[in-house]
């Protein structure tokens, strides 16, 4: 491939899968933008353009395909296909979808190289590059590696986590004290968790009888309202906010690492902020509201990396809120602890995936 052709990122991001998607294609798209390629977003819907464009640090070239569907690909194939073939020299096309199908690949890659990113294993990508950045030993990297034996490139394990540039090369700084504590749910919140939550941590601190040991009216709770919270979520936490000035709610944030830099702790659902906090060096607790948020934050439990509070949909939002309320207060009671999760969790990300991802797609 050309060092002047097009390397397209094909992604779509709503309420129903979120915006993780969109938040990595736009790491991949820094550090190739940094090595002076030339790139274009493909996407299905307007309502994935506007959640794209507010993790863009300027306008960029985002278009919207014609009859498109972010739930099934191949509709889009009479439209992608001319554009990908009128190109002068063979395209790219980074694919970041969990609905991709074998024939929608090998539609493409007729056309265009094509590069996949992999969270589910559902088979044997037949692409140019495939790209997995789950937690693994050198043991079930090997396992990896066998099943992805149709795939030309293989990038595996989390040194290639495509985190944004603003995660890289972070030195984490350790308080002695805990002050402040970030809630994220992601792009939206359709379990209610924060409001929820929130509330748990007021009534807990509140009951004379059973005084919490985590100080929580000397610590500030910074909850992130993300794009896609629907008005009546908005307001409700606005409102508790207003109430108590311990709880400060952010909304509109398109860049979270200056909120996470300033945080001692995190409570967040497992997906790709769960790698940021790593590379900040962010003690973690996560939790999980959909099922491609399972694998993720199992990953981190069993690497003794991220502990893991439970799904809300299957244990419930009190079950999951207690488990949140013991790290919590072990992480203020063993500060030592706290200092040795930052630790671990640095050394496992170090937030140059991005750019190793994107050289690999220039070689292509």
């Amino acid at each position: 491939m050309g060092t002047d052709s097009v390397i397209y990122l094909r992604t779509d991001g709503n309420r129903h899968i979120s915006t993780g998607h969109l938040v990595r294609c736009a790491a991949i798209f820094q550090a190739l933008n940094k090595l002076g390629r030339k790139v274009c977003f493909l996407v299905a819907d307007e309502d994935s353009r506007f959640l794209l464009e507010g993790f863009l640090s300027s306008a960029e070239p985002i278009r919207v395909l014609d009859k498109a569907r972010y739930d099934c690909l191949e509709e889009e194939l009479p439209t992608l296909l001319p554009l990908l073939s009128s190109q002068e020299k063979r395209p790219l096309l980074l694919l970041d979808s969990y609905y991709a199908t074998p024939e929608y690949l090998r539609a493409v890659r007729k056309v265009a190289a094509i590069a996949y990113v992999d969270d589910l294993r559902q088979w044997d990508y037949e692409v140019d590059l495939i790209l997995n950045y789950d937690l693994m030993s050198s043991a079930v990297l090997s396992e990896y590696e066998a099943f992805y034996r149709s795939a030309s490139n293989r990038l595996l394990g989390p040194a290639y986590t495509p985190l944004r540039e603003q995660f890289a090369d972070c030195h984490p700084v350790f308080r002695d004290s805990i002050r402040n504590v970030l809630l994220t749910s992601g792009g939206s919140d359709p379990e209610g968790f924060c409001l929820y939550f929130l509330t748990f941590i007021l009534e807990s601190l509140s009951k004379e009888q059973a005084p919490c040991p985590f100080p929580g009216d000397r610590i500030t709770f910074h909850v992130v309202v993300g794009r896609l919270f629907s008005s009546q979520e908005k307001q409700a936490l606005i409102q508790l906010g207003e109430k108590h000035n311990h709880i400060c709610i952010h909304e509109g944030l398109t860049d979270l690492a200056p909120l996470m830099k300033e945080c001692d702790l995190a409570l967040s659902t497992a997906g790709t902020t769960l790698y940021e906090l790593c590379a900040l060096g962010v003690p973690s607790i996560s939790y999980t509201m959909a099922d491609n948020q399972l694998d993720c934050a199992i990953a981190f439990k069993k690497a003794g990396v991220i502990p893991y509070a439970g799904d809300l949909r299957r244990e419930g939002l009190l079950a999951v809120s207690e488990k949140i309320r013991t790290f919590l207060e072990q992480m203020y009671l063993l500060p030592g602890k706290r200092e040795a999760a930052q630790d671990t969790m640095h050394r496992l990300i170090d937030g140059k995936g991005a750019l190793r991802i994107a050289e690999a797609l220039c070689r292509l």
